[in-house]
């Protein structure tokens, strides 16, 4: 009977402890990328060039931080639009895909990452500079 009690009393401490961490995430301040100043502006195939040239840790070290980028929209997709050079750009709803295929835009969103395998920058939150 010992044994069971012990088990009970740790399962309880564990479950207030989760329900503790899992409000206080829940309550957690998110930032607004689209009021965060941006670090650098570049043309989208220099700023796909920097981040290629980039190791892993130093990709690392630049995550969320807001880049403005410039360029020519070549693809548009349902979750962003991709400018040439490389740089996919995920925008926060369908509402602001109001570019079309060859426009010029200049661009701000947060450096998410690079994908080795489509050779891209992929942005996000990414609104009209």
């Amino acid at each position: 009977m010992f044994r069971s009690q012990k088990t009970q009393l740790s399962f309880v401490i564990l479950s207030i402890v989760a329900l503790v961490i899992g409000y206080n995430m829940y309550n957690k301040e998110h930032v607004d990328f689209t009021s965060v100043g941006v670090v650098a502006e570049y043309k989208a195939s220099e700023f796909n060039e920097f981040v290629k040239s980039l190791s892993l840790e130093e990709r690392g070290e630049i995550g969320n931080n807001v880049y403005s980028v410039e360029g020519v929209v070549s693809i548009l997709t349902e979750e962003g639009f991709i400018i040439q050079g490389g740089v996919f750009c995920k925008t926060e709803s369908p509402a602001q895909l109001a570019s079309q295929q060859g426009d010029s835009v200049k661009v701000r969103g947060r450096f998410v990452g690079y994908d080795d395998i489509f050779l891209e920058v992929r942005l996000d939150h990414v609104v009209p500079f």
